[in-house]
């Protein structure tokens, strides 16, 4: 709608005018007093040092106010004059009373009363009511909402229908901007302006004008004429009791607006003119019935809207921020009979937020044409037809960019200037600004949420190299839809075996990613290089986007099949499910009765209890089962009648003994052809295992265990004697982060290394190491170790000191070794080592050793300094 402007006299004609009336010596006399308070104000604030942090922002924004009075003073506008009975005004007011007193409107037919509006030299008669559901259109004392009928064939600035209400009810510009975007989109846009009103003869001040749903509006839009319908809202509110202290009362609930969203009835705006036009009411009953269709199931949002009209409005409420356009109480639909679509009306939006989300956030498309009976919600039945969504995604990128938001500013700059000088004359103190500049944030922020660092995870499940497959698993870790292209390897695009492309619904808020399995056939001359698994990159993108992004895969399963099924450590105890076993509730004692017996599966024994074997016992741990104690053992043979822990069919995991709170007794057992323990949950290595569990240990025999470690020492203090270790596979005694001592034992045919110390300080004596085939005995990373007599045979390395350690001997014999003594730093982060040896005869070493420098060989207290590089190197060559 076109402002009035004078053409026929300037400003300074109209500044006479104005003070022929008397208000330019008001305005002026306001300007100085006003700018009188502010000196002194400011005066007061500099004083108490909050001038500059406080009140010099907010100066500079008020101190336009007295101007912008004047710009609105000097500027014209349209004014409708109302002229209402005396009688038919008080019944308005009586209607008004109500509400008030229950803090709702409920309309009625018979609520219109006559009235004439004036504008323009012209006269309309017109009936009207009050209008608006909350208190903020009636509250005022006079300022009312009014909705306004034309009579006949008049109008009122065009307009059949239209309503009259303050400019806040709908954010003073900020429905004005909407509709301005609404209509540069070609979108159905109410007219909405500014207008001075007066009603019997009393000034009310300026009034937001909207243009009402009816056939002038159409013309407006340049649309065919055809029904306007709606899911009526009569009653939403009647639930709401704004008078009440309770917040729920005030408000509606998502499961009630849900509901009521299921029995709305679907109504059209003047239905007396629909029902006597045989075309019309033809149009009203085919939208009617795909509105119904639409809500039950029957129809997909393509089938039902103009996709990129709605898709449009729906981006551009997101811009907003706030979406009371778009819920199904207010926004409205055109029937084009030409497309027979429905075409959204948006309007009452009313505010601009900063957008916390996208309306498309979270929503999940539809991949079954299959009626679930699920749960009905307005604006999530939209986003489960994918042709809608990725309309949407596209108008979301659109209103995303800046040019988008910079061209409408530049195309209505203008006519916002002169809205606002409209404004300015009863609210000289409103602003746009701030709202402009949301606008421009929600930009970013929707641009942001559209170009995510990472819009999905994916992981290598299985690499079938035997059938040129790669099995993946890819999850969206977006709100927003994702589409699989394809993948890379090398460079080298293939594409997905069962899908041209495949769909990836968004994200559960709130919830892990879900993860779906996609095959990919490769060639047959595919070359699978050993670190494929590292350059397999997945490509995607965003529902509806044309960039297409990629991420690695991670060359490992987001979950291994069956872990939680057999993770050991998580699992409850067991033990009462053995029929050799018995339990002591009151000695807190679990015993394991005299025999032979079979373990077939996991032996799960919880802390709190001691675990108790005794002499001439067998276990025969088969089928990959394994005995784990969160309890001390007491397991104590004897001599001739030896506990043993074996496996016959050579697939039993040994012993662990896992946070024990009080040390354990190991007497007289012995371990035979036991493995590492390969539970799901363990990383251990021993046939015996015991970590953060204290043990005292004698006579124990370690025979051809298929263990990498046979005894595996962790973060424990420990005593063993008179122990025999033979044949381990790789490792015999492993000690870690523990002090302790070992005595009279003997370590033979040990796979690589007899004994190995890490971290740790043991004290020895009387060991017999023979036959390792690499190391006697490793200590590194800062362990101390002191050994009393000590023999060594038939090894490559007979005693190494790395990493900060030191190694202290006395009476060492060294036979048929290649090198008798290694001293040396190792890593970066850790210093030289020291070997001293006293009561040794160092003939028999012959030069056999590898000294680093700074590392120290003390031989019966002469220190040999040979120099080595490269030690490692020469401890390999050997």
């Amino acid at each position: 709608m076109k402002i009035k402007e004078s053409n026929n006299r300037g400003f300074y004609f109209q500044i006479i005018n104005k003070l022929k009336k008397g208000k330019l010596l008001f305005v002026l006399s306001l300007v100085f007093v006003y700018s009188a308070l502010m000196i002194l104000l400011g005066g007061v604030a500099h004083k108490e040092g909050v001038f500059g942090e406080v009140l010099i922002p907010a100066m500079r924004e008020n101190v336009k106010i007295p101007f912008n009075y004047l710009e609105g003073v000097f500027y014209d506008s349209e004014k409708l004059i109302i002229d209402i009975k005396h009688k038919d005004y008080q019944k308005l007011a009586f209607k008004r009373k109500n509400a008030l007193r229950e803090g709702v409107l409920h309309p009625l037919p018979d609520d219109y009363v006559n009235a004439k509006i004036r504008w323009n030299g012209r006269s309309t008669k017109v009936e009207l009511r009050l209008k608006g559901d909350l208190a903020d259109h009636w509250a005022r004392d006079y300022k009312w909402s009014l909705r306004v009928k034309t009579k006949g064939d008049g109008t009122v600035l065009g307009m059949k229908n239209f309503s009259l209400q303050h400019p806040a009810t709908r954010g003073f510009l900020n429905d004005w901007v909407l509709h301005k975007i609404l209509k540069k989109e070609d979108l159905v846009a109410l007219r909405y302006d500014f207008v001075d009103v007066v009603v019997n003869g009393k000034q009310l001040g300026i009034y937001a004008l909207e243009e009402h749903f009816e056939q002038k509006l159409l013309e407006n839009n340049r649309r065919i004429d055809g029904p306007i319908i709606r899911l009526k809202d009569h009653l939403l509110w009647y639930l709401v009791d704004p008078k009440s202290s309770s917040t729920a009362d005030q408000s509606f609930s998502v499961d009630q607006v849900d509901e009521l969203y299921t029995v709305s009835p679907i109504d059209a705006f003047t239905s007396t003119r629909i029902n006597n036009d045989k075309d019309l009411l033809k149009s009203f009953n085919i939208a009617k019935n795909l509105l119904e269709a639409f809500r039950r199931g029957k129809l997909k949002t393509s089938e039902v809207f103009d996709t990129d009209k709605l898709a449009k409005v729906f981006a551009v409420i997101d811009l907003f921020g706030y979406r009371h356009t778009t819920a199904y109480s207010n926004i409205r639909f055109y029937y084009n009979p030409f497309t027979s679509r429905l075409e959204p009306v948006g309007y009452d939006n009313t505010f601009i937020y900063n957008i916390n989300r996208m309306e498309g956030q979270g929503k999940q498309i539809k991949t079954s044409l299959t009626d679930d009976n699920k749960r009905l919600d307005w604006k999530d039945t939209f986003f489960e037809d994918r042709v809608f969504f990725e309309k949407y995604m596209l108008a979301v990128r659109d209103v995303s960019e800046k040019k988008f938001l910079d061209d409408l500013f530049d195309e209505i700059d203008d006519e916002l200037n002169s809205k606002l000088k409209i404004i300015y004359k009863s609210f000289p103190a409103y602003s746009f600004e701030a709202e402009k500049d949301i606008l421009y944030k929600n930009q970013k922020s929707i641009n942001k949420r559209l170009n995510p660092l990472e819009g999905m995870q994916a992981y290598i499940k299985k690499l079938d190299r035997k059938n040129n497959e790669i099995i993946l698993e890819v999850g969206n870790n977006q709100l927003l839809p994702i589409i699989i292209k394809n993948i890379s390897i090398n460079g080298v695009i293939y594409s997905l075996s069962e899908h041209a492309e495949y769909l990836l619904q968004a994200k559960t808020p709130h919830r892990p990613i879900d993860f779906s399995e996609v095959k990919v056939s490769l060639p047959d001359n595919i070359s699978w290089l050993d670190g494929v698994s590292n350059i397999i990159k997945v490509n995607y993108s965003l529902l509806g986007s044309p960039v297409i992004k990629e991420i690695k895969a991670f060359p490992w399963s987001y979950l291994d099949a069956g872990f939680l099924e057999n993770d050991v450590i998580r699992k409850k105890a067991n033990y009462d499910e053995f029929d050799f076993i018995k339990t002591s509730e009151s000695e807190k004692e679990i015993y394991i009765r005299k025999g032979k017996w079979k373990i077939n599966k996991n032996l799960i024994v919880p802390e709190g209890y001691t675990l108790i074997a005794g002499p001439n016992t067998e276990l025969d741990v088969v089928e990959s089962s394994f005995i784990i104690s969160s309890s001390p053992v007491r397991f104590k043979g004897s001599k001739t009648g030896p506990i043993t822990i074996k496996s016959s069919d050579q697939t039993g995991q040994g012993v662990l003994i896992l946070n024990a709170n009080e040390k354990s007794v190991i007497n007289n057992v012995v371990f035979k052809n036991l493995s590492s323990p390969e539970q799901v949950g363990l990383n251990v290595k021993g046939a015996l295992t015991l970590y953060e569990s204290d043990v005292e240990a004698s006579n124990m025999r370690f025979k051809g265990n298929k263990s990498d470690v046979d005894l595996y020492i962790v973060r424990s203090h420990f005593n063993v004697d008179e122990s025999e270790f033979d044949q381990s596979k790789e490792v015999a005694l492993n000690v870690i982060f523990s002090e302790g001592r070992i005595s009279n034992s003997t370590f033979t045919n040990s796979g690589r290394t007899a004994l190995d110390v890490t971290g740790s300080n043991v004290d020895a004596e009387n060991i017999k190491i023979a036959d390792a085939k690499i190391n006697g005995m490793n200590v590194k990373d800062r362990s101390k170790v002191k050994i009393n007599n000590l023999s060594v045979s038939g090894v490559k390395n007979a005693l190494i000191s790395q990493s900060s350690s030191a190694v202290d001997v006395k009476d060492l014999i060294v036979e048929n070794c290649i090198n008798a003594f290694s001293a040396l730093q190792a890593k970066s982060d850790y210093g030289p080592s020291i070997i001293s040896v006293t009561r040794f005869d160092d003939s028999q070493v012959n030069g056999s050793y590898l000294i680093e420098e700074k590392s120290t060989l003390l031989l019966n207290e002469k220190e040999y300094e040979v120099h080595t590089k490269n030690i490692f190197e020469k401890l390999k060559a050997h």
